[in-house]
């Protein structure tokens, strides 16, 4: 029987095709994985124990902001789409038509969970959409 471990989880985390980031309970940042370590071009040493909206200033009194207050308040998770979200998280997304990248279409997921002592802590999953965005405009173009 193969044993399944924190090891291995970390790893799947870490090679994830979306971005995560786990808030502690007073908002800093306790995980970042590789996919934001890209997008945001901040390696995770740089952003561990930091306050998020001290790391990004540019989504403090967001609906992010609100979505991830809901979260911990209330547990409520919350989904945000591109067009919900005036103001998503600075990033650059790995685009073929740009020298260097463009700026980011996201849908957002913020999501409460507890840890083994019943502390409420938030992830937040990123997913880069901006080709699919591209492509609605094209055809909305047509």
């Amino acid at each position: 029987m193969s044993h399944w471990d924190n090891t291995l989880l970390a790893k799947v985390l870490e090679v994830s095709i979306v971005g995560i980031v786990v808030l502690a309970p007073d908002k800093t940042i306790v995980f970042w994985n590789e996919w934001m370590q890209k997008a945001s071009g901040l390696p995770s040493e740089e952003v561990q124990g930091r306050a998020l909206f001290e790391v990004f200033r540019e989504i403090a009194h967001t609906r992010i902001h609100q979505a991830i207050d809901n979260a911990f308040r209330s547990g409520l998770p919350t989904v945000l789409s591109h067009r919900l979200t005036p103001i998503p998280f600075p990033l650059i997304t790995a685009s073929e038509k740009t020298e260097g990248g463009s700026k980011m279409d996201q849908m957002i997921h913020i999501k409460a969970i507890r840890n083994d002592e019943g502390a409420r802590y938030c992830c937040i999953m990123i997913q880069d959409i901006t080709n699919t965005v591209s492509r609605e405009h094209l055809l909305r173009n047509q």
